[in-house]
């Protein structure tokens, strides 16, 4: 039986931050090479009814972001107060726009809101065995 860390690599693409309103932040670009898929998830901190978060996939040919290309964009509206939420974005993998990617994203909220981001893509993947790991 496949274990999901072993089915998916996670790569933190932005450690939680105090993300001001209105202030574009952008992940680093993460090599998603020989993943058939991608999956960003940027979990914030709470979010007011009403207010908006917009993400923008970004895709590029290396980790510095050369010819970077915008994929998709999405805008997500809070319909009642959040104590946190998470956007989900999710790509397939393809040639023609290089094997790295990141998100851009930017809120509406009052005040800073608390936001941090993941990466995760599936692979043959074993975590080495160290003290970070617990599989049961």
């Amino acid at each position: 039986m496949e274990r999901i860390c072993e089915a998916l690599k996670h790569t933190v693409a932005m450690a939680p931050a105090s993300v001001a309103a209105s202030t574009e932040t952008a992940t680093s670009y993460l090599s998603a090479i020989g993943m058939p898929e991608v999956e960003f998830l940027v979990s914030t901190g709470a979010i007011a009814s009403g207010k908006k978060l917009t993400v923008a996939l970004y895709a590029a040919e290396d980790p510095d972001g050369a010819n970077a290309v915008k994929v998709a964009e999405k805008t997500f509206t809070a319909s009642v107060d959040m104590d946190s939420a998470v956007a989900v974005i999710s790509a397939r993998v393809t040639a023609d726009r290089g094997g790295y990617y990141a998100v851009k994203f930017q809120h509406d909220c009052a005040a800073a809101v608390i936001c941090a981001v993941t990466m995760s893509g599936p692979v043959r993947y074993r975590p080495a065995k160290n003290d970070w790991t617990l599989v049961i």
